[in-house]
């Protein structure tokens, strides 16, 4: 398949697009969104990931006029949401005690949150050390997160957060409108939100950033 000669737009655009462009050009991009989308690899497919690479601003003028993005320096929301194991867990019972990480993710057994869960197991033991929780946050049910951390041996908690509250709480946007955001948020011991980190393509940048930052809060204790 021939592609058109993007030369010039590459130049003038930042070094993290290009970059998608270059992958793009090779398929892996292509071929992770388009397993990721379960959309066949036609031109529909082709045109949504050139949106996701080249337009990243789409994400948040996604969010309702009533949605207000959460803003790092700011109180995160409190929240109770289900666990995989059934236990109720509120953001609320980590205040003062630890500073916990909160990734969204779009669903589960899907590739790319797949890689990105497996990348916070991988990492896991690191953010323990650090003092940090993490935790996942999808609209899909318990139900569902038990058997998908049972099967990739999850070793914290994913939270069910059918109907999206916690996340319209949260303004996490959405990606072309159409695809649940995948954000990353850490908070310190306050709750203070000190890293926001959205891509819905780099599963294992979101693990990188969350345990620099857990490492930084840390190393200021």
């Amino acid at each position: 398949m021939q592609y058109l000669n993007l030369a010039n737009l590459v130049a003038s655009l930042p070094r993290t697009t290009a970059t998608n462009l270059r992958m793009y050009r090779t398929g892996r991009n292509r071929r992770d969104l388009t397993r990721f989308l379960c959309l066949p690899r036609t031109a529909l497919g082709y045109w949504l990931l050139i949106c996701l690479s080249f337009f990243p601003f789409m994400a948040t003028a996604a969010m309702g006029e009533d949605m207000r993005a959460l803003k790092v320096g700011e109180i995160a929301p409190d929240f109770s949401l289900p666990a995989q194991d059934g236990a109720i867990v509120s953001l609320s019972q980590f205040k003062g005690h630890s500073p916990v990480v909160i990734f969204f993710y779009p669903k589960d057994e899907t590739t790319i949150c797949t890689k990105e869960v497996c990348a916070f197991r991988d990492s896991y033991e690191d953010f323990v050390k650090a003092g940090a929780i993490v935790v996942g946050i999808s609209s899909d049910s318990a139900q569902s997160h038990q058997l998908f951390a049972g099967k990739h041996r999850l070793p914290y908690r994913l939270l069910s957060d059918g109907g999206g509250k916690v996340r319209k709480l949260f303004a996490v946007p959405n990606s072309l409108g159409l695809l649940p955001g995948r954000v990353t948020y850490v908070l310190d011991k306050e709750s203070r939100v000190k890293l926001i980190f959205n891509s819905q393509m780099d599963a294992q940048k979101h693990v990188d950033e969350a345990l620099r930052t857990i490492r930084q809060l840390a190393g200021g204790a």
